[in-house]
């Protein structure tokens, strides 16, 4: 392979992985977060976390008003149709951003969660996570993102997430 050939291509494939990068960053948060309301019962699951370890919104996380109301908890965490994250619990399950003891780098994910109520009908939610490892400045790029910090259980996506809270953002 000549020089131009081997210059044509280190471009071609750098802007490559410069547009799928763009395309995490710019749309991440596009698509919505997903809630049920119904019979007492609120799910709420946010669209977006940042695995960062700096302590906020490290994990995802779906929020549930009356977890006494489902006696088992199905989530799947897939990238590609391949499931990174295959998990049964009685309770809550939390997604840190890890497979196979590696960090997962800044990506949209789809996830698939069903709630099993005391009288066996089931609730689903399905969706997608975008996760992020740089909170970017204030506004723009994540508007439309909703943190697992910002959901009271009761009502909602509420409030500014702390992670641009500490960013002096407002």
């Amino acid at each position: 392979m000549n020089l131009f050939a081997k210059f044509f291509l280190f471009v071609s494939v750098s802007m490559l992985l410069f547009s799928c990068n763009n395309q995490v960053r710019n749309h991440c948060c596009d698509t919505d977060t997903q809630q049920f309301t119904g019979d007492s019962v609120k799910v709420f699951a946010p669209n977006a976390f940042t695995p960062n370890k700096d302590g906020l919104n490290d994990f995802w996380s779906y929020s549930v008003n009356n977890p006494r109301a489902f006696i088992q908890h199905q989530l799947t965490i897939s990238l590609n149709k391949v499931a990174l994250l295959s998990k049964v619990d009685t309770s809550v399950i939390s997604f840190d951003g890890v497979f196979n003891g590696k960090d997962l780098k800044e990506n949209i994910f789809d996830y698939k969660l069903v709630l099993i109520r005391t009288d066996s009908s089931a609730v689903s939610l399905t969706g997608t996570i975008c996760l992020r490892k740089k909170v970017p400045l204030c506004l723009g790029e994540i508007a439309s993102c909703r943190f697992p910090d910002q959901i009271d259980p009761d009502s909602g996506f509420v409030h500014l997430s702390n992670d641009n809270i500490d960013m002096g953002c407002e």
